[in-house]
């Protein structure tokens, strides 16, 4: 199973919040310009169970790290 998103499908999203289905399912459920506005959205369309993600700018690289 594919789980990354490709660059077509998350730039519309660009420094936004999307919600997903799964981790390992490439279905964007909603979206908003903070992640209560993209769990709103998801919800109205009657998913309740999501994934809050933010698309970071693509001008600028990200690292994540745990300390």
């Amino acid at each position: 199973t594919n789980n990354h998103f490709s660059f077509e499908q998350l730039k519309e999203y660009e420094n936004k919040w999307i919600a997903i289905l799964e981790l390992d399912k490439n279905e964007i459920v909603g979206s908003g310009e903070d992640a209560s506005e993209a769990k709103k959205e998801a919800e109205k369309k009657g998913y309740k169970n999501i994934i809050l993600m933010k698309v970071f700018p693509f001008r600028m690289g990200y690292i994540p790290c745990s300390f």
